[in-house]
């Protein structure tokens, strides 16, 4: 949205770009959006305007989602979901590739939670905790 949003040559709109995507790699949302501001000011042809400001809606729809990806790298943590896709993917394979197995979503996610917090040495305590609405499952559809 930043170089659809910006004018200038396409080393320019990059550049616009990189200094959005380097606030956001330290957790300085609000600096991207004071950036876009700018931005909005320099750049302010109608059409790119409402652009540029679809990409500040959406950081502030998805700030609650995002995190400090430097620290996590420093931390040597994942900064993207592919461990964890495939291992999910791994999970549930097994049991799902059979001949004529049919799968509804809610079984799938909750054969993929059953399977996982086992993994993870936590199905007792998911089957001991007193309030299931913090889970999407149905156990008797898992079963």
């Amino acid at each position: 949205m930043i170089d659809r949003g910006t004018a200038g040559s396409h080393e320019e709109r990059h550049a616009y770009r990189d200094a959005v995507k380097k606030a956001l790699w330290y957790f300085n949302y609000k600096d991207a959006l004071q950036y876009i501001d700018k931005l909005i000011a320099e750049h302010s042809t109608k059409e790119r305007s409402v652009i540029l400001q679809s990409a500040k809606n959406y950081i502030n729809n998805k700030v609650t989602l995002f995190s400090c990806y430097a620290l996590r790298k420093y931390l040597r943590l994942p900064n993207s979901s592919n461990t964890i896709e495939r291992y999910n993917g791994l999970t549930v394979s097994n049991r799902q590739k059979h001949r004529g197995c049919s799968w509804s979503n809610l079984g799938s996610n909750s054969q993929t939670l059953l399977s996982s917090t086992n993994l993870n040495k936590e199905l007792d305590k998911l089957l001991k905790s007193a309030n299931y609405e913090d889970y999407t499952i149905d156990l008797f559809k898992a079963a």
